[in-house]
């Protein structure tokens, strides 16, 4: 079961995988609100342990270091457990950010959610 009453994430459970989509930035969010329900998102995996994380992009065009911080923390937590993470649906601008901030070499990105959750449900197979 994924967490709820997130406004800043939307949040889902898909089999053993947890999908984060941002609903926004700092621009609609303040800071509290980021930095709270990330920490709530860290504690949920830490109790529940799933086996995989899709960030999917497609309801933003672009967020800020704030919440690139935010997910690349959650990310890391998933790969400090050797577990996968990955990204996807990012429009352009987005695409241009994750390959600057050297996202894309670290994490598998992907254009579409479907592609994603094969590549995640691939990886926990093996």
């Amino acid at each position: 079961m994924a967490p709820t009453h997130l406004k800043v994430f939307a949040v889902e459970a898909h089999d053993r995988a947890l999908i984060v989509t941002p609903q926004g930035d700092i621009e609609t969010f303040r800071y509290q609100d980021i930095h709270v329900e990330t920490n709530s998102l860290l504690d949920f995996v830490k109790r529940n342990r799933p086996d995989a994380l899709l960030v999917d992009f497609s309801s933003v065009d672009l967020i800020g270091s704030l919440m690139f911080a935010s997910l690349i923390k959650l990310a890391r937590h998933f790969e400090d457990a050797n577990k996968v993470a990955c990204f996807c649906s990012a429009t352009e601008p987005m695409q241009q950010a994750l390959h600057t901030m050297r996202i894309t070499s670290k994490w598998s990105y992907f254009e579409n959610r479907a592609d994603a959750v094969e590549f995640l449900n691939e990886a926990m197979d093996q």
